[in-house]
C-alpha cells in the first residue's frame, strides 16, 4: 500500500511538474525514509516479534554493547532479543 501510494505521487509530480519531478519525488522520498526509519522498529516490528530483553546472564555483553553506543553517540533504550 505505501509503495502504491509513493508510485501514485510520483505519477502526480510527473503530471503537475514535468521538468522538476525527479527532484521533488526524491526529496518527498528522503523525508519518507528518514520517518519510516524512526518509526519502524516502535511501530512495525513490535507488530510481528516480541523482544525480550537480554538476561543477567548476557550481562557482559550487555555491557559492551551499551559502551559501543555511548562511544558512537547513539541512545538506546535497552538491548533486546527477538
Amino acid at each position: 500500500m505505501i509503495g502504491g501510494a509513493l508510485l501514485e505521487l510520483a505519477y502526480y509530480l510527473l503530471r503537475a511538474a514535468p521538468d522538476t519531478w525527479w527532484l521533488w519525488t526524491g526529496v518527498f522520498i528522503l523525508f519518507f525514509n528518514i520517518i519510516l526509519a524512526n518509526l519502524a522498529p516502535v511501530l512495525i516490528a513490535p507488530l510481528f516479534y516480541k523482544f525480550i530483553p537480554l538476561e543477567n546472564e548476557q550481562a557482559h555483553l550487555v555491557e559492551r554493547l551499551i559502551h559501543l553506543t555511548e562511544k558512537t553517540g547513539t541512545k538506546v533504550q535497552g538491548v533486546f532479543k527477538p
